[in-house]
């Protein structure tokens, strides 16, 4: 998946809006950030639950990583960007 996917991706998501912050693109809904990433980055990072967050991991250490952004019970996945399907990531 490249990035201009990730974002499609990102954007088809009801109410989803994209903003830059800390020079990356962060994807909202209701202001909320749920994923983010740029154009010249090897990887994203998705907000996940714990339990997602390690079923990712589990399922595919090659694709997907523990983001340095995990803390207080929130998790966060590292997507790779590559070759890698859009439904890799899925939808809620």
């Amino acid at each position: 998946m490249k990035f201009v996917e990730f974002r499609r991706l990102c954007l088809s998501m009801p109410e989803a809006e994209e903003l830059e912050t800390w020079g990356e693109a962060t994807f909202r809904v209701r202001g909320h950030i749920f994923a983010m990433g740029s154009p010249e980055g090897a990887s994203v990072s998705v907000k996940a639950s714990l339990d997602d967050q390690a079923g990712l991991v589990a399922m595919d250490p090659k694709t997907f990583a523990i983001s340095a952004y995990t803390g207080a019970g929130r998790a966060a996945d590292q997507k790779r960007l590559g070759a890698h399907r859009p439904q890799a990531i899925g939808r809620p």
